[in-house]
């Protein structure tokens, strides 16, 4: 695998306790989070950006172009927090930093 796989698990252990303030979050009495994957999935983003392995920009770009490729497929409409994940596993998957699999299997045993 092309991949330099880094090991997720200090940065997994650091965005798990982010991700437990926040899961619970609400707007207007509605949960931000339908699941609690998708503020574990959130709160990895931000430690990755906070942590310097891509730009707020290189991130935004990607999520909308996922979103954009999501849009085009109305045989498999997803949620935004499948196209935040899917982002997600792209733009280190493109930066080399970790693969897809390795990054779902980091998710399954740590969080």
């Amino acid at each position: 695998m092309p991949f330099s796989l880094i090991c997720l698990n200090p940065i997994l252990k650091a965005c798990a306790v982010k991700s437990d303030s926040i899961h619970k979050f609400t707007v207007d009495g509605e949960p931000v989070f339908a699941a609690p994957w998708e503020s574990k999935v959130f709160a990895l983003t931000v430690t990755l950006h906070e942590r310097g392995y891509f730009s707020w920009t290189e991130w935004s770009q990607c999520l909308a172009q996922t979103i954009a490729d999501s849009n085009c497929n109305e045989s498999h409409p997803t949620t935004y927090y499948e196209d935040w994940l899917k982002a997600l596993e792209t733009i280190l998957a493109d930066k080399q930093i970790v693969g897809p699999d390795e990054l779902i299997e980091q998710l399954k045993t740590e969080i």
